[in-house]
């Protein structure tokens, strides 16, 4: 019976494998103009408005490959960008008057976290297809700070997204690979 065992034991293939990505860099704003309320807050460029300087980013990805048709992953992406200066006009944003040429702080927050399933459809030495869902939790916030306000609408929520896969194995250790979230 031990030996029966031992055999069955011995015999089954464990394919589950686990992966971590690292993407890292620098972000800077090319366009980020806000109004809060949208319809009666003064409107405001964070980047022509204030001043900001590039920052470095990072977003970590956790894979588990249960087998060659399932995969689980994880993803942690924050993302916080710092502002500051004087706008040469009040702004009424999010229920406070910032008095113009009063110094300003500001922060944009858009962190994301995602979950994700996905099922390869096709799986052979060429081709991968696959599809899944993805869960993203956005956690967002645009704030603006002088000496004695504070005035911002966070923004925390799930999203569900559809998840996709395509890769096509060109020659040797080249492959293309289209791989992403969309809604």
């Amino acid at each position: 019976m031990l030996v029966m065992a031992f055999v069955l034991f011995t015999s089954m293939t464990i394919f589950a494998q686990f992966s971590t990505d690292l993407e890292t860099g620098f972000v800077q704003t090319q366009y980020n103009d806000v109004r809060l309320p949208g319809e009666t807050g003064s409107p405001i460029s964070l980047k022509d408005d204030l001043k900001g300087s590039p920052d470095f980013f990072y977003r970590i990805r956790c894979n588990y490959q249960i087998n060659d048709k399932h995969l689980i992953s994880v993803l942690y992406a924050p993302l916080s960008l710092q502002y500051s200066g004087k706008i040469n006009r009040d702004v009424y944003y999010g229920g406070e008057l910032f008095e113009a040429n009063s110094e300003i702080n500001a922060r944009y927050m858009f962190n994301s976290y995602r979950l994700t399933y996905r099922y390869m459809k096709v799986n052979n030495d060429r081709w991968k297809f696959g599809y899944g869902l993805t869960i993203k939790v956005r956690d967002a916030i645009i704030e603006l700070k002088s000496e004695d306000k504070v005035a911002g609408l966070a923004n925390v929520g799930p999203v569900p997204i559809i998840n996709f896969y395509l890769s096509y194995s060109v020659s040797g250790p080249f492959t293309l690979v289209l791989d992403g979230d969309a809604l």
